[in-house]
């Protein structure tokens, strides 16, 4: 769980809104440390290749304006592969050496 201005978001809930896009083929969200924010929410996505040319992370920030709370809008950095565990979880602790 994420702490934005006091106020709690949930990584799994923005990742849910992530895969509702028909260009994203994976998502991994984890918080950044924010002076202002407390945290700030940065999503690492995946794309299906057909989208890779077609699609920018202004495109997925757009979609997620409209889906979510202003205070849950992720920073977008599009990721050629997400890390992985052996049963198929996103490793976000590798996310997170990303920043």
């Amino acid at each position: 769980m994420l702490k934005v201005k006091g106020m709690s978001v949930f990584p799994a809930e923005i990742e849910a809104v992530l895969g509702q896009h028909p260009a994203v083929t994976g998502s991994g969200v984890v918080g950044r440390t924010d002076d202002v924010r407390g945290q700030s929410p940065v999503a690492f996505v995946t794309l299906h290749p057909q989208f890779a040319d077609s699609i920018r992370a202004e495109d997925i920030l757009a979609f997620c304006r409209e889906r979510l709370a202003v205070y849950k809008i992720p920073e977008i950095r599009i990721a050629t592969t997400l890390p992985m565990t052996a049963t198929g979880k996103v490793r976000k602790e590798e996310l997170l050496k990303q920043l």
